[in-house]
């Protein structure tokens, strides 16, 4: 799968808090994650790195763009479930996968959910 598009923030008073979500979340096995990565991480970059995910942050720190570098789906939408009550509303990430099925996980009201695209040919 690919990150076909996005638009990601997370505010830089908000990194703390994603930070202890991430290493709150349940420990058990997550596909293509490292759990120990994220139990040790000293910061959110750190922390997403082991979920296949690197960060850009601008001049007041705050998350402005997010990229995925994994080639599978794994368990990222328990992930980014767990965080979104710190991503900003508009948010969202939309993948293309292996099979080229379009979705995109979208974040309002400290909730993420799942669209999925409908492609429609016209004349």
């Amino acid at each position: 799968m690919r990150l076909e598009d996005s638009e990601f923030k997370i505010l830089a008073k908000n990194k703390p808090f994603v930070l202890t979500a991430l290493k709150a979340m349940p420990k058990k096995h997550y596909a293509w994650v490292d759990f120990s990565e994220v139990q040790e991480a000293k910061n959110l970059a750190e922390a997403l790195s082991a979920w296949s995910f690197s960060v850009l942050s601008d001049e007041h720190d705050n998350v402005n763009a997010i990229d995925f570098g994994a080639d599978k789906l794994g368990n990222e939408k328990e992930m980014l479930t767990a965080i979104a009550s710190w991503v900003e509303d508009g948010s969202f990430l939309e993948f293309r996968g292996e099979d080229g099925r379009t979705w995109r996980w979208s974040f309002s009201g400290g909730k993420m959910k799942e669209l999925r695209a409908k492609l429609v040919w016209e004349e």
